[in-house]
């Protein structure tokens, strides 16, 4: 298996996890490194770096995967001073590179070995890797398809199909493979960390709760992330996604008992727990299920207002909304000088019914929305490069300008009409709606 992969997994959950979680993910003892085994699977023996069969090198390839980089070091020095030409030792070298926080200088040396070695698979195979560790798709496809032909059944040729497809054309057929491969104990750890990687990354909206379930358990026992943070990931999930809140209790209570960086999100996702609970008894307060929003209080210290904020912000709250009063001033900004809807217009995911209620409760369409540039929501639209979006972008622009939202308000330093003149990318979905707002505008001496 390629450790260079799990570097790359921990690159994508560098936001969430602590520095040392993959390397201590990797600590086995030296001595006890075996090579991998061939594997059957869908009609393939599947075989990692199939073109290369000396027992050294394969050995020093699982030494590094185990991180043991003295001893893999050591054992490639002396095999390359015995095997001078043999241009192989390049592939380990590119590989240790990688590993050890070099990976412009593995992706010069893959380079130069695959244009004097075209047939070396495994170079490709590798720096095809690399590239998808970058999320750099495009050299990718014409990397693998030289592989291929070369060595068809290599494992990573294989796994980086894999990683290929989810992120950029995850059909039924990639996706079944990838839950059978994470689900499958023939393979390594480091191979279904990676399909576990895929789903919770790219996948999440296309399998099923069992499959996220078995995938979010993954992350815990795998370690590619520290226990705290993958513990805390799943819990959200449990919580709001799937209201099995006792079973989420169950994984949050202990991490009390234990040193964390972030306490205080595990007391947050106890009190949500204990308010989706109350929810179902009630959706507001009430005699029978005041004693559960008592302990979502006590969690959170006696104050619950985060959780109200966030339940008229956040779809997957809505069950909480029913108890928290209704904030009447949509205008009025949080500690980060927000409001409700210029916090929603900021969101990864642009909820048009939310924004649609606010904009009917009076939401001042031309508030400046904090955030040093100060842009109107109609500027916010605009800003935002969201192919996946547009739909809802067209929508809420709509219902602005609908509501009596200024079509050319100031952006970046100069008017919405300029700056659609310079970016038309970012405008160009939005032409057929602000047009008409633009020429009605002019019509009427604005």
């Amino acid at each position: 298996m390629r450790a260079v992969s799990i570097w790359g997994i921990c690159l994508l959950l560098a936001l969430y996890a602590a520095g040392s979680a993959c390397a201590q993910a990797l600590k086995i003892p030296c001595a006890a490194v075996q090579p991998v085994p061939d594997i059957a699977f869908d009609g393939h023996k599947l075989r990692e770096i199939a073109d290369i069969s000396d027992p050294s090198l394969r050995r020093i390839n699982e030494l590094l995967t185990a991180g043991c980089f003295d001893e893999a070091a050591s054992e490639l020095d002396a095999y390359a001073l015995a095997h001078p030409a043999d241009h192989r030792i390049t592939y380990l070298q590119a590989r240790g590179a990688w590993m050890t926080g070099s990976p412009d200088q593995a992706e010069a040396l893959l380079k130069d070995t695959i244009s004097k070695y075209p047939d070396f698979a495994s170079a490709s195979i590798l720096l095809a890797g690399l590239y998808l560790s970058r999320e750099q798709y495009e050299p990718v496809s014409a990397l693998l398809d030289s592989a291929q032909r070369i060595a068809p059944s290599d494992l990573w040729l294989f796994v980086d199909r894999l990683r290929l497809a989810a992120p950029t054309s995850p059909d039924p057929e990639s996706i079944d493979t990838i839950v059978r491969v994470m689900q499958d104990k023939r393979f390594s750890r480091n191979v279904r960390l990676q399909m576990v990687a895929l789903i919770l990354n790219h996948l999440q909206q296309r399998v099923d709760a069992p499959t996220l379930d078995a995938a979010y358990r993954g992350s815990i026992d795998f370690g590619i992330n520290s226990h705290e943070d993958s513990v805390g990931s799943y819990a959200l999930w449990l919580i709001e996604d799937q209201q099995r809140t006792a079973e989420a209790r169950q994984w949050l209570e202990p991490l009390l008992q234990t040193p964390l960086r972030n306490p205080e999100f595990v007391h947050r996702m106890l009190a949500e727990s204990y308010l989706f609970d109350a929810a179902r008894i009630d959706p507001v307060q009430t005699s029978r299920n005041f004693a559960l929003i008592e302990k979502a209080r006590s969690e959170m210290g006696g104050n619950i207002d985060s959780i109200a904020r966030d339940a008229a912000l956040n779809r997957r709250l809505a069950p909480l909304q029913g108890f928290f009063a209704i904030v009447e001033d949509l205008d009025k900004p949080d500690d980060e000088g927000l409001t409700a809807l210029c916090a929603a217009l900021q969101a990864l995911v642009l909820d048009v019914p939310m924004i649609k209620s606010m904009l009917g409760n009076l939401a001042n369409p031309n508030q400046e929305c904090a955030g040093g540039l100060n842009f109107t929501p109609v500027g916010l639209i605009l800003i935002q490069a969201r192919p996946q979006q547009t739909a809802e972008r067209i929508d809420i622009l709509k219902d602005l300008l609908a509501r009596g939202a200024d079509p050319n308000p100031h952006v970046f330093g100069t008017d919405a009409i300029t700056f659609c003149k310079n970016d038309a990318r970012r405008c160009e979905a939005l032409l057929g709606v602000l047009q008409p707002a633009w020429d009605a505008a002019a019509a009427r001496g604005k």
